[in-house]
């Protein structure tokens, strides 16, 4: 079977499933597959045309297992998990053959292939971050609990009867040759405990192997899920806010879990960074001084981020720094607030040491922006001073600008106004920061109550 009449067929299956034909829909997809299967095995040629036809044949045989795959998770042709785990993943391996082969050259465009491995991972990750829930609500239901506490009981039982064993068993052996009724009362009793002991080990045995199979289950579901989240974000463009939000919320969720450190710290190593920009000060505010895998990692990632984007990100590391100051108030009341004092230590922590980097650049970005935040904090206190009316409000057509304030403005030529938005550069380069070159002597202010 060619390229082209696979494609053909599947768009076929594709069409009678939309009219309803679904039986017949999946049972031709099965068909296609196999032959598929067939036909990548009993390809050998290394000539030219032949190595264009397998990888042909390899894509087809990689968009069909990823239907597949996505018919069976509805539950309308199996009853095992499994199969559509097994299809998925199957079609995974051939984006990931291709990628390492970089067959792009085969294709009308380097964003048609991307496109087409971003959206087989992306349906392996759906799929087992979905297995991944319902093995997590299942754990988390009181008849599990409930399962699990029973279990504990009869390794308890079980402990008991293993410590009575020893001592039954002496007794049983210095009584089993005697002819009275004391003698056959022990050995009775020995051969009754022995079998609750065996009968126990068996169940205890069984149901932990329930328990340690659907541990397993959620640990690998939830380890398919990160990497082919990860594979799909590397890939391509397609699904790039999702799956960056369902990263970040299983990482700060499972923080504590070795597995899932390790592969954020893959994500944030090998994942273009400009994707994690929307979600900075979400993961900024996770920043303490505490010492731990997760904390590594995400010292790491503000690294890479602050580093690579640095008018996006590093505005939320001067938030948190400046989170112990006090909170001006209308009447010129300092009011304190509560504050993570280990977030702050731990943000002015990472701001200095990315002033120590290996390059000016970032030092003077780091400069520039700290005391421009600076600058309008204390312009907000001039503004807090300004006397209001009985209602509460200020009204004032030209407020002064000190002239000290102005100039300080005009000097920042690393950082950015803050009120100028700008557009992330996929690039990281930023070749072109704008900055204030004339500023007016007042300002107009409006504050209602």
């Amino acid at each position: 079977m060619t390229s082209p009449d696979a494609d053909w067929v599947l768009e076929s299956v594709r069409l009678k499933w939309l009219q309803g034909q679904q039986l017949s829909a999946f049972r031709e997809l099965q068909g296609l597959i196999t032959a598929l299967q067939q036909q990548q095995q009993q390809s050998s040629s290394s000539d030219q045309s032949s190595k264009v036809r397998s990888r042909s044949v390899a894509t087809a045989l990689m968009l069909a297992q990823a239907q597949a795959g996505e018919w069976m998770a509805i539950g309308q042709f199996s009853n095992s998990s499994a199969d559509a785990l097994t299809l998925f993943q199957g079609a995974a391996a051939i984006a990931q053959q291709q990628q390492q082969s970089a067959v792009k050259q085969y294709f009308n465009s380097s964003d048609q292939i991307a496109d087409l491995h971003c959206q087989v991972f992306f349906q392996l990750a759906i799929y087992a971050d979905q297995r991944f829930r319902e093995i997590e609500l299942q754990m988390a239901s009181p008849e599990w609990q409930k399962q699990l506490k029973v279990l504990e009981s009869k390794r308890a039982m079980l402990a008991q009867l293993e410590a009575l064993e020893p001592a039954l068993r002496r007794q049983y052996h210095a009584k089993v040759n005697v002819k009275s009724a004391s003698a056959a009362q022990v050995v009775a009793q020995y051969k009754e405990t022995l079998g609750r002991l065996n009968h126990t080990r068996r169940t205890v045995a069984s149901d932990a192997d329930v328990v340690e199979q659907r541990t397993g289950q959620r640990t690998q579901c939830l380890k398919l899920a990160l990497a082919n989240y990860r594979a799909c974000i590397a890939a391509g463009n397609s699904h790039d806010l999702q799956v960056v939000y369902r990263l970040c919320s299983l990482w700060f969720k499972h923080w504590t879990d070795p597995d899932v450190n390790a592969e954020l710290a893959l994500v944030f190593d090998s994942v273009p960074s400009a994707k994690f920009v929307p979600l900075v000060y979400q993961i900024a505010s996770r920043l303490d001084t505490s010492s731990n895998n997760f904390q590594a990692v995400l010292n790491t990632a503000l690294t890479r981020l602050c580093s690579d984007h640095p008018y996006h990100t590093l505005y939320s590391l001067i938030a948190l720094k400046n989170g112990s100051h006090g909170k001006q108030t209308g009447t010129g009341v300092v009011v304190e607030h509560e504050t993570d004092m280990s977030k702050v230590a731990a943000a002015t922590a990472l701001l200095e040491s990315l002033k120590a980097a290996q390059h000016g650049r970032l030092k003077d970005i780091v400069n520039d922006m700290n005391d421009q935040v600076q600058v309008f904090i204390d312009i907000h206190s001039i503004m807090a001073n300004i006397p209001r009316d009985n209602r509460g409000c200020v009204s004032v057509a030209n407020c002064p600008m000190p002239a000290q304030y102005r100039r300080k403005l005009q000097d920042f030529k690393h950082a950015p106004p803050i009120c100028l938005t700008l557009d992330i550069d996929p690039t990281c380069k930023y070749e072109v920061c704008r900055d204030v070159v004339w500023m007016q002597k007042g300002f107009g202010m409006q504050i209602w109550s």
